[in-house]
Order: C-alpha cells, then sequence, then structure tokens
C-alpha cells in the first residue's frame, strides 16, 4: 500500500492552526520536519511539517496523524457547552470553535506556562480554566466532555480519570483520547474477532461507565479493526491486543 495524502475518514477533516516554535518556562513547541508518519485509524502518510509539545524531553502532543486523526470522532460530536479536558497545542479547542454546533468552549489546563505558550483571540466563547481537570465543578450544564489529559493512548489511568470528571461534570456525552484502543484491548480480553458489533459495544460500554452512547454507529464502530491493525504496525511486540494499547505515545523527537 502506497503512502497516504488525503484524508479518507468518514468524519470532517480535523483543521491545523497556525503555529510558531516557541518556550515557557519548562514546556517548548518545536517544528520537525517529518516526511511520513503512521496513523491512528490508517497507515503511513505523508507529513511535511510537525509541531511537538515538549517537556524534558518527553512529547506531550503533536501534529502527528496519529494525533490528527484520533482526535476527529470526537470533534463531530462536539455540541452545546463544550468541556475540554487539557489544552495541549489547542487543536481540539481551535476545531470545537469552527463547529457552529457547539454554544461554548471551557478548557480546563492546570499548567499556566501550556497556557501562555499559545497565544488565543479573545472570544466570548471560549474560556480557559487554570485547575485540575479531575476537580473541577462546571456552573452550567456540560452537553460534552473531551478529556485528553495524557501523553500515551491507552493510558492505563485514562478511563478512571474520565469517570472521575464525569461524576464532577455530569456531561450529556462524552469522549476520551485513545478510547478506541481501549475498546480493542476490551475486545482481545473477551477473544472477540471483526466485525465489531453493537452488543460488544453494549458490553464495553458497561464496563467502562461513562456517557459514551454516541459512540454507538457505523463509522465508528467499523473503524475499531482499523485501529487494532495501526497499534499492531505502530511498533507493538506482538499480535496481543490487550497487550499492545498501552505503548502506543506520542512521537519520538529526532
Amino acid at each position: 500500500m502506497g503512502i497516504i495524502d488525503a484524508w479518507t475518514l468518514p468524519w470532517p477533516e480535523v483543521q491545523i492552526p497556525s503555529y510558531r516554535p516557541g518556550r515557557v518556562g519548562g514546556w517548548e513547541l518545536k517544528r520537525q520536519v517529518q516526511p511520513v508518519l503512521r496513523g491512528y485509524f490508517r497507515g503511513l502518510q505523508a507529513c511535511a511539517e510537525n509541531y511537538l509539545l515538549i517537556r524534558q524531553d518527553r512529547v506531550w502532543m503533536s501534529l502527528s496523524p496519529v494525533e490528527i486523526e484520533s482526535l476527529a470522532p470526537h470533534v463531530a460530536r462536539m455540541r452545546g457547552h463544550v468541556v475540554i479536558a487539557g489544552l495541549g497545542m489547542g487543536l481540539a479547542l481551535y476545531n470545537a470553535l469552527l463547529r457552529a454546533a457547539v454554544r461554548r468552549v471551557t478548557v480546563l489546563e492546570r499548567d499556566s506556562e501550556v497556557i501562555a505558550l499559545l497565544v488565543w483571540p479573545r472570544s466570548g466563547r471560549f474560556s480557559i480554566e487554570e485547575v485540575d481537570a479531575r476537580e473541577w465543578h462546571s456552573p452550567e450544564p456540560v452537553d460534552y466532555l473531551y478529556a485528553d489529559i495524557w501523553d500515551k493512548i491507552g493510558a492505563p489511568e485514562a478511563a478512571t480519570d474520565t469517570r472521575i470528571m464525569c461524576r464532577n461534570l455530569r456531561p450529556e456525552s462524552a469522549g476520551y483520547w485513545g478510547m478506541e484502543a481501549d475498546f480493542v484491548s476490551f475486545l482481545a480480553h473477551n477473544h472477540c474477532r471483526p466485525p465489531v458489533t453493537q452488543a460488544q459495544f453494549h458490553a464495553w460500554a458497561r464496563t467502562l461507565g461513562l456517557p459514551v452512547a454516541a459512540y454507538n454507529n457505523r463509522a465508528w464502530l467499523s473503524s475499531i479493526p482499523d485501529v487494532a491493525t495501526q497499534l499492531i504496525f505502530g511498533g507493538s511486540p506482538g499480535p496481543s491486543m490487550g497487550e499492545e494499547c498501552g505503548i502506543m505515545g506520542r512521537p519520538a523527537i529526532s
């Protein structure tokens, strides 16, 4: 299979804001040229330019295809009052504000240096709260929560952290970064094989304990085997998907 150079996913294409290199305190936004990188749902892709958010040589976010593709199904769910846990490089915020269905966005970010690293125009449609996302309570109802406060897809604490946020915020719907990989792990543990079914989704959702019903649709379910494929070819130690899902991190620094 050749190099992918066009958007073919079933969700609207994720838009990329303008970035420039910078440093605030221990955080750095670094530009890299990485011509080809692997995606989250799809294989090797052309990527002329990449930016990485780095602290002490640890990559917390980037513009890699994994990052961009893994955000896409969540942006499609955003509407009303959206809470985003983790500012990162502001990619989720930027795309949320492009959606007419989104009335207001509240971003939860505990690190003041990350907030200062990116310059955002004043807007009545969003605010950034300098708080721990696991402790904040919203003064108004939350329609959708998107959580991304970890540096690896499949972080073992991701579902637990998101449950804590949901208990505090009581969103109508929620999603978190890497939840597809967690579903892959669940399917592998239960010896399930494609195609992925709604019954399997319901079983996983019951164990997850999060308001994720909006993801129970053909586009999302049919994409799960693709995530499993990329986890395997993305550097995991073998075909045991239950062990793969915790090792897909942000790209390394070169």
